[in-house]
């Protein structure tokens, strides 16, 4: 088996179905034979994005003030209060704070949907094994595009 991804390749919506089938060698017909496919999850390892620990919600409030904007807000509410105007000064703290605070509900709801819809669906797909259309779970789809039928998520 010679499949790589190289950065020199072109991409492969570009190439012709047939320079992507000799490239997989794989054909749209067949498919890969359950061995192949096999060796080729162990290769290129399951088809799944891997998940990094969540932030913890301090760190993701804190976050929110990595932005070079509010950075430079930061240094001007410091600059207003060196220079002894406070009203400014606490005016500017309290706008990053605010928007901290939506930043952060807005990323840690949005973390938590994901997680639950990642629990609660199961990915599939129908692909070309030894010839015959068959039901697999996404994760076992290796590189050989061609024999791929249809993709969805399902619920419990």
């Amino acid at each position: 088996m010679k499949v790589s991804i190289q950065p020199e390749n072109p991409p492969w919506y570009l190439l012709d179905p047939r320079q992507v089938e000799a490239w997989l060698e794989t054909s749209a017909e067949k498919g890969l034979s359950a061995d192949e496919a096999i060796a080729r999850g162990l290769t290129f390892g399951p088809n799944r994005i891997t998940e990094s620990t969540p932030p913890s919600p301090l760190r993701l409030f804190l976050r929110q003030f990595k932005d070079f904007m509010v950075l430079i807000l930061m240094a001007a509410a410091i600059f207003s209060g060196v220079i002894g105007d406070l009203k400014d000064s606490i005016t500017i703290f309290i706008i990053l704070f605010v928007n901290a605070t939506l930043g952060f509900i807005q990323e840690y709801r949005a973390a938590k949907a994901v997680a639950s819809i990642r629990t609660l669906s199961k990915r599939g797909a129908q692909a070309r094994r030894d010839g015959k259309l068959q039901t697999i779970p996404a994760e076992s789809l290796v590189p050989a595009p061609l024999g791929i039928k249809a993709i969805w998520i399902y619920h419990d």
